[in-house]
């Protein structure tokens, strides 16, 4: 497997996991189960501090229920924020990849036309401006008086 088919391969992987997202960001479920499990914790957590009062930790547990439900819209955009930068991230690798493979091969073609010029025998000189270009017709054309 090559490296370009494991990186389509994560970007392919990342896109079904936002849809899963985007999904989440609508599901009640997820939603009530998130805040259900965040209100378990403060209760448990107020009711080691205060054992004796179950009534009044209940009361500051259930003072956080605005913040836990903002928290559980943040939480949500925030792994689709991350799925969206690892996402936009591979896609930079792969057009990296692919532009470094490119120059890659463009310089194995220049190595190898200039191996193909130094194998030339012939000198290219440059004309000046007004000077006449070289015969090299001439032998053929002595050639073909010589046939006449």
């Amino acid at each position: 497997m090559s490296f370009l088919e494991v990186i389509d391969n994560l970007i392919v992987e990342l896109n079904l996991e936002l849809k899963k997202v985007k999904e989440a960001k609508y599901d009640k479920e997820y939603h009530s189960k998130f805040v259900v499990e965040k209100m378990n914790g403060y209760i448990n957590d107020f009711m080691k501090n205060d054992p004796d009062n179950p009534a009044a930790s209940l009361g500051k547990a259930l003072t956080k229920v605005p913040q836990v439900v903002t928290d559980c819209f943040d939480h949500v955009e925030r792994i689709e924020s991350n799925i969206l930068a690892a996402g936009s991230a591979y896609k930079k690798v792969r057009d990296a990849y692919i532009a470094y493979e490119k120059s890659q091969k463009e310089q194995d073609v220049k190595e190898e036309e200039s191996t193909l010029d130094e194998d030339d025998s012939r000198e290219l000189k440059i004309r000046k401006i007004g000077e006449r270009p070289v015969n090299k017709l001439k032998d053929r054309d002595k050639k073909k008086e010589e046939k006449k």
